[in-house]
């Protein structure tokens, strides 16, 4: 566990999506894989990193799902990489962000507000702390028509027994909304829930 911190100390990178989910809102359920997010210039240590703990790239995933994400040319904070790697039944999912766009702006274009959380390696940050730790969470504006993988993954909150408030998290925090690209911008965010990992 220390050489994984000390690993996303050293490049930048960040844990999210539902594994962050899990520590902060416990159930009777278990993350199917550890979704990472980094800097795409670091990304060849980082991967040299993973392979010496075991694991494998997996090219058919990243292949099958290739498609559902933006390519190097999509616009603004859309743009990134995707890596899948496997050690037995472990998964790994890194997506490499392209400069000038930083990992943690990338959690805010997830699907819903429970899954926009983050582990840097030094501090826990849950960007919606009211609604998620009531179980609750509002979509992203850009996900309400979403993709079938996006609804696979609202109906994996709902029957974790998460609820949805009416509305986009754009709507309930208009004064948050990024005028570039109509995402919230985590600077203007005032509800940052941030916890430090002890030493």
């Amino acid at each position: 566990m220390k050489d994984f911190i000390a690993a996303l100390r050293k490049y930048g990178a960040i844990v999210g999506s539902s594994f962050m989910l899990a520590i902060m809102k416990a159930g009777d359920w278990c993350p199917s894989d550890l979704d990472i997010v980094l800097p795409d210039h670091t990304s060849k240590p980082f991967e040299t990193f993973v392979l010496s703990h075991g694991y494998l790239k997996d090219f058919e995933i990243r292949d099958r799902h290739d498609n559902d994400y933006p390519s190097r040319n999509a616009p603004t904070r859309h743009s990134f990489r995707y890596v899948c790697y496997r050690n037995s039944t472990k998964k790994i999912d890194l997506c490499y962000i392209h400069f000038p766009n930083r990992p943690a702006s990338h959690i805010l274009t997830y699907h819903s507000t429970a899954v926009m959380n983050f582990f840097d390696g030094w501090a826990i940050y849950c960007l919606f702390p009211n609604w998620t730790f009531a179980g609750q969470f509002a979509k992203n504006k850009y996900q309400i028509s979403p993709s079938l993988r996006t609804i696979a993954a609202i109906n994996k909150l709902r029957a974790r027994g998460f609820s949805e408030v009416a509305g986009s998290v754009q709507e309930w925090f208009p004064e948050a909304v990024s005028q570039v690209d109509g995402f919230i911008d985590r600077s203007k965010l005032r509800t940052i829930w941030r916890h430090e990992l002890s030493a």
